[in-house]
């Protein structure tokens, strides 16, 4: 389970809003990959389903919700700023290992997650930015 989550109540509306269209720009983990624009790689959201894409292709789609989580620096073993990454999505109902935390801003979705202190290689940051007219 997810300790320490909350569920909470998110406007599906304005600026900070998940949904849309988000394509992967970067990923940060032991190395740092870089996505050009176009490159098929995003997460597309709407009011409570989600697709993932890559290279263009569906691999992924399902039920999410959003829920409330202080935790993300024990979560991901980082050093989280205060303030940041106080929410998390839940995809498809688990709620097993490996959460999601997220914030918006500026046009762009930044994604932390980890498994643990344990499995270091298993955390890692993406950062997205929102596609109009998708």
């Amino acid at each position: 389970m997810y300790s320490g989550c909350k569920k909470g109540t998110y406007s599906s509306a304005g600026i900070n809003s998940i949904e849309g269209s988000w394509e992967l720009r970067k990923i940060v983990a032991n190395s740092t990959l870089s996505y050009p624009p176009g490159s098929g790689n995003y997460l597309k959201f709407t009011k409570d389903t989600y697709e993932q894409y890559t290279g263009g292709v569906l691999e992924k789609n399902g039920t999410y919700s959003i829920v409330s989580d202080n935790n993300a620096s024990e979560t991901t073993c980082t050093t989280v700023e205060a303030g940041q990454f106080k929410k998390c999505i839940i995809y498809d109902g688990l709620t097993g290992p490996g959460k999601y935390y997220f914030q918006i801003s500026d046009n762009t979705l930044t994604m932390i997650t980890g498994k643990g202190c344990q499995i270091l290689d298993a955390n890692w940051e993406g950062q997205y930015v929102k596609v109009l007219g998708q």
